[in-house]
């Protein structure tokens, strides 16, 4: 004897639409997304390009950075639409060695003080990690 259940075909129709590229959903865009840092040979020096797709003239302010980590520094001025401000990054020295991922958030001067958090990621490599193996 067979069972039905062994035996039956099933017919599966899929309905999709596809969508073309979204528009941004933030009047600023963030270049790179995320700063990261396999290493800390040299220092960590890092800039984040923000460019403003809106109309009008804005700027910016820090409103939260782990400052036991690292410090960010942002230009005075406004900037138009169109163009671009750097976010640079800094970590502290006295940083001990370890890794972290952390984040600063800004916020702009646009009418909906819109905030950008930007992830900051180092990972030191060390030396002999798995044990010689």
């Amino acid at each position: 004897m067979t069972s039905d259940l062994l035996n039956r075909t099933m017919n599966l129709r899929i309905r999709a639409t596809v969508l073309p590229s979204s528009v941004p959903t933030s009047p600023f865009i963030a270049d790179p997304k995320m700063l990261e840092s396999r290493s800390m040979s040299g220092g960590f020096n890092r800039a984040v390009a923000l460019k403003n797709i809106t109309t009008k003239k804005v700027g910016m302010k820090l409103i939260y950075e782990d400052d036991d980590y690292f410090n960010v520094t942002l230009p005075d001025s406004l900037f138009g639409p169109g163009e671009t401000a750097k976010a640079l990054v800094s970590i502290k020295e006295d940083r001990p060695e370890e890794d972290f991922i952390k984040s600063f958030t800004i916020e702009f001067s646009d009418k909906d003080r819109t905030r950008m958090s930007i992830p900051v990621m180092v990972t030191r490599s060390k030396s002999n990690r798995s044990g010689g193996r």
